[in-house]
């Protein structure tokens, strides 16, 4: 979640030795962006506590303890659990002929041939 919402891991260092003792000493409130709202902040260090029977979905209430969360609180968890939530972008369908054909076209290249039958 924090990598999604600040593009950056919370724990990124030059060595992997480094990222391994951030991850160990845990969140810091200072690498969390200014941009990060309070009910943010509350959901990701819920989620990440050093003991995992304190962390969010592992108190009473389980995973509901997520979805009651004040930073979902608009989120369509219906649509959602039905499966019938809308994609915020749909990718444009690969044309696969286009592909083969290029393909096609390039392998006709490098064994000398004009054309390769498909």
């Amino acid at each position: 979640l924090f990598i999604m919402m600040a593009g950056r891991s919370p724990f990124d260092a030059e060595d992997v030795m480094h990222i391994y003792r951030n991850i160990v000493k845990g969140f810091k409130r200072e690498i969390f962006p200014e941009g990060f709202g309070q009910d943010l902040l509350e959901l990701i260090q819920g989620l990440c506590r050093k003991k995992p029977e304190r962390r969010l979905p592992m108190c009473p209430g389980g995973a509901g303890n997520i979805q009651a969360h004040p930073w979902f609180q608009d989120y369509p968890w219906d649509a959602v659990s039905t499966r019938t939530l809308q994609a915020p972008y749909l990718p444009p369908e690969p044309d696969f002929d286009g592909i083969h054909e290029g393909s096609a076209k390039a392998l006709g290249k490098l064994v000398g041939t004009s054309s390769v039958a498909p």
